[in-house]
C-alpha cells in the first residue's frame, strides 16, 4: 500500500511517467504446459475434477523480457541458472544497448523484481550508471541516490505478470509445441507479432 501510495502521488506530480518505466521480468515455459498458479486463477461453481499427468522433470525454457512505451525488448532465453554476474552480463549486451538504440534510457526508469541475482552490488551499479538513480527495485535505494525499492510479493503490479506472459503462453500452448526448439520458435514468432502489433498502437 505504502508503494502504491507513493507511486500514485509521484504519477500525480509529473516525477514519474507510467508509459516510461521498463518493466523487466522472467517467466518459465514449459512444455507440459504448467502455468503458475500465482498468476492465473479459474472460478467455477462445482469442482471440475481435471487431471493432467506430466513428467517428473518436465522441460522448459526460462525467458526475461522488459516493456515500456518504447515496445518489447526480448525475449532473452536464460539457459543457465541466473545469477548476478549472468544478469548483469545480460543487461550489458541484451537490454541496455537496444533501449539505447530506441532512445528509451534517458527520463526513463527501469523497474526490475527483488530476486536474489538481480541485487548485487555490481548489477545496481550498471543500473545507475545508465539510469541514475531511477531505479524500481527492492535494495537499490539503499545503495544509491534515489530511485524507490519493488516491494516483495507484489501483488503483480508488473505488466509483464498481468499482461504479457498470460497472453505470450495463451497463444503459444495452442501450437503445441512438441522440443523445447519448438517452444522457443513459438516465443520468438508470438513475441515478435506482438510487437509489431504494439508498435502500431
Amino acid at each position: 500500500m505504502e508503494f502504491a501510495s507513493r507511486m500514485v502521488e509521484m504519477i500525480a506530480e509529473f516525477h514519474i511517467k507510467t508509459k516510461r518505466i521498463w518493466f523487466s521480468d522472467d517467466a518459465h515455459f514449459w512444455l507440459s504446459y504448467y502455468v503458475n498458479k500465482q498468476n492465473h486463477r479459474f472460478w467455477a461453481r462445482k469442482n471440475p475434477r481435471i487431471f493432467q499427468t506430466s513428467t517428473t522433470k518436465p522441460q522448459r525454457v526460462t525467458v526475461w523480457c522488459a516493456i515500456s512505451e518504447a515496445g518489447i525488448i526480448g525475449p532473452v532465453f536464460l539457459t543457465q541458472n541466473v545469477n548476478g554476474e549472468r544478469y548483469k552480463r545480460m543487461l550489458l549486451k541484451e537490454f541496455i544497448p537496444i533501449a539505447h538504440g530506441l532512445n528509451a534510457i534517458r527520463q526513463y526508469w527501469f523497474m526490475q523484481d527483488g530476486a536474489l541475482p538481480n541485487r548485487t552490488n555490481e548489477v545496481f551499479e550498471v543500473l545507475d550508471e545508465h539510469f541514475s538513480g531511477r531505479v524500481i527495485g527492492l535494495g537499490y535505494p539503499s545503495k544509491f541516490d534515489g530511485g524507490m525499492d519493488w516491494p516483495p510479493y507484489s501483488p503483480d503490479l508488473n505488466p509483464c505478470d498481468f499482461f504479457l506472459w498470460g497472453f505470450l503462453k495463451d497463444k503459444i500452448y495452442r501450437d503445441n509445441p512438441q522440443t523445447l526448439d519448438q517452444l522457443k520458435y513459438a516465443i520468438n514468432r508470438k513475441l515478435r507479432l506482438l510487437t509489431e502489433l504494439y508498435s502500431k498502437t
